[in-house]
């Protein structure tokens, strides 16, 4: 996920699914950029200096790659969880497998201890 970030205009994503996941990161590392915040942007800073509104705007240009490498760091965490589970899961199923062998041949061993001699 190795996007650049170019003076966007960001505007939020009330529709998509991701809304909660982006707000909660996205809160971490810069707030007024959560789709709550962002809205009231205009009211909130209407009285400020361009000075300061140069300084709000690069340090949002800052955080846009801060949260790139979170969402990144995010999905290697939940590819190494995945992984993780998938192999517990193999583990298991492995196990089980085996107690069933063991279960079946304990089984057939005792019905044919169980059958007559053929002597």
């Amino acid at each position: 996920m190795n996007r650049k970030h170019k003076k966007a205009k960001v505007t939020p994503d009330t529709e998509g699914e991701n809304v909660a996941l982006y707000d909660a990161i996205m809160a971490e590392i810069e707030p007024d950029l959560t789709n709550e915040r962002i809205l009231l942007l205009p009211r909130l800073y209407a009285q400020e200096s361009v000075k300061q509104r140069s300084a709000r705007l690069k340090r949002y240009e800052r955080a846009l790659p801060l949260f790139d490498a979170a969402v990144e760091a995010l999905d290697a965490f939940c590819d190494d969880m995945y992984g993780r589970i998938r192999y517990e899961g193999h583990q298991s199923l492995a196990a089980r497998e085996k107690r069933e062998c063991v279960r079946e041949e304990q089984t057939l061993g005792h019905f044919f201890d169980d059958l007559p001699s053929a002597a």
